[in-house]
């Protein structure tokens, strides 16, 4: 469905998730789960810590608002998961197969909303799962198994609220961005392809209503943020 068609959709009454038929749901779950359960299992069983893995380890016991060489969310999540769930290699793992499974939902979810029947739901979420890039980054833990969630988010809430005209839809848009931003710089370049390809089409309506300025302002605290603390505030360490 292109930029044109999910305009003309706008002016019907189908609420957001409708679209969601129970045999699609059926294998969206199936397939979110089978993720899951190939990276916990995969991951622990065959391979042992990651050299960058440790390093972050070591950076969760010294948080921060900023790093030199990353962004604060990879250590914060993993200082919260260790203390929820242990410092053991299965729980260092879980969290990247949970962003495994969740980017396999987000891409049914997309597929849905585009118009895709059960097959292919089906077949997109396959691909996402025998992506070798995808197989090989949700295998360790880093900022590159989150980094595809919050740019398939961001895809997914954008294309709801273009489809159902629910412009307020792009707050949560400045809050996925924002926390992206956190996660890996590199959001930027993604936010500019977006806002970029909007712009070229009558999908750039939302962009004009009163609810594209705060988002823009979450976005743009989050990378004034990152900035300040990575490269100018004082060390502010804990543990």
């Amino acid at each position: 469905m292109n930029a044109a068609g999910l305009t003309q959709r706008a002016d019907s009454d189908e609420e957001p998730g409708t679209a969601l038929r129970p045999l699609a749901a059926v294998t969206l779950l199936g397939l979110c789960a089978a993720k899951l359960l190939l990276h916990i299992f995969t991951s622990v069983e065959r391979y042992g810590y990651f050299r960058d893995e440790l390093y972050f380890l070591d950076c969760a016991h010294h948080l921060d608002w900023g790093y030199v060489d990353f962004a604060p969310l990879t250590a914060w999540m993993l200082r919260l998961n260790e203390v929820l769930l242990g410092d053991s290699l299965y729980a260092l793992r879980l969290l990247p197969a949970i962003a495994a499974a969740v980017k396999v939902a987000l891409t049914g979810l997309i597929a849905i909303e585009l118009g895709a029947d059960s097959f292919g739901v089906g077949l997109a979420c396959l691909c996402v799962i025998a992506a070798p890039v995808y197989l090989i980054i949700d295998n360790q833990y880093a900022a590159n198994a989150f980094e595809p969630v919050f740019w398939m988010a961001i895809a997914y809430v954008l294309i709801l609220a273009i489809k159902y005209d629910r412009p307020r839809l792009l707050l949560w848009i400045g809050l996925l961005a924002g926390l992206g931003l956190e996660n890996k710089l590199s959001m930027l370049f993604f936010l500019a392809a977006i806002l970029f390809g909007l712009m070229l089409t009558p999908a750039r309506t939302p962009l004009r209503s009163r609810w594209a300025a705060p988002a823009s302002w979450s976005t743009g605290a989050a990378t004034r943020l990152w900035a300040t603390a990575s490269f100018s505030a004082p060390r502010w360490w804990i543990g």
